[in-house]
Order: C-alpha cells, then structure tokens, then sequence
C-alpha cells in the first residue's frame, strides 16, 4: 500500500504490512512535483480510452467471433471422428486420434491464418461452465463408446453414436460462440 503524508504532499510513504520500506531507508521519500504532473490524469481521456477499448473489443467480437456454420460442423466431426474410432477398435481409436489431432492443427491453423488468434475453448469466463458441462457430455461419450466396443454392437449403432456426439459437439460450438460473443459484447446475434 501507498500512503501519502499529508503533512507535506511532496512526501511519499511506501508500507508494506506492517513493515515500513520508508522506515528501512528513511522516513519519506521526495518525489519530485514536477514528474507526477506530467503523469497526471485527465477525465476525458480516459473516458475516451475506456470507450476505444470498448469499441475494440467490439470490433474483435465482430471480426473473430462471428464463426462460420462450416466451423461449428468441423469441431463436431473432429468429435465424432474421436468418439466412433473409440467404439469401433482399439487401431481404430489410435488412427482416429491422430486423425482428430491432425484436423484440430489444421482448426487452429486456420484460425491464426485468418483471424490473428486462436480462442482456447477452455478459457476464464463466461464461456468455462460449458466448456466443463461440455467435458462432462465427453466423459459419457467415450463410456458409452467402451460400453459400444467392449459388448461388440453393432457398427450401425457405433456411427449412431458417433452422429450423437457429432449433433453435440457442434450444438455445443454453436452455444460456446454466443456466448463468447456475449461476452465480448459487441458481435451482432
């Protein structure tokens, strides 16, 4: 914490605690007028920075968060890819895995390309409860897709399940991108 003595203006405390920095090297320190004055705050300016923020953060919202259908599509089949290589067999997962990975490098290649950023999915904010809804839903669907490959289904009822995790993961892309955009407060709904 800063204090400042208010006996003499020009006089700056610095306390940590309830150790004094001051009290180590010397009572104050004299900070000279002349460099806080060039420092000093003006009310307009900061307003019209805070709005410049606001409208940048408006322009982003436009720019990298108005994600296109396709988008939406592929990160549901890089999870359907993942989830029916998973129930089929255990080469099937492994080729599906590298096959999923391979298609999110491309995703986020894309992105960068493109847009400058990669948004991570898993970030702080008013988009993490479902992105950790999203990891529960995971968590069922690969237990369901053992459940597939262990009891040996059918590969009719390995792809319905498969498009189940499709029809999810892009309903999920779908919510996460409003609500990113929400977040962001300026991308048009």
């Amino acid at each position: 914490m800063i204090g400042v003595n208010t006996a003499c203006r020009r006089s700056i405390t610095f306390r940590f605690g309830k150790l004094s920095l001051a009290n180590l090297e010397s009572d104050t320190y004299d900070f000279p007028i002349w460099k806080v004055r060039r420092f000093a705050v003006n009310i307009d300016k900061a307003k019209a920075a805070l709005a410049d923020v606001k409208s940048a953060e408006g322009h982003l919202a436009d720019r990298i968060a108005q994600c296109p259908p396709w988008r939406h599509a592929a990160f549901g089949v890089v999870l359907a890819i993942l989830i029916g290589s998973i129930s089929i067999s255990t080469d099937a997962q492994i080729v599906g895995s590298v096959i999923a990975l391979a298609l999110v490098a491309l995703l986020v290649r894309h992105d960068l390309k493109r847009y400058g950023v990669f948004v991570n999915g898993y970030r702080k904010g008013a988009t993490l409860p479902i992105a950790i809804l999203y990891v529960g839903v995971l968590i069922v669907l690969v237990s369901g897709a053992m459940y597939l490959r262990v009891n040996h289904l059918s590969i009719t009822s390995k792809l319905g399940f498969a498009a189940i995790a499709f029809a999810l993961a892009t309903a999920v892309s779908v919510k996460w991108n409003n609500v990113y955009r929400k977040e962001l407060g300026g991308g048009t709904q």
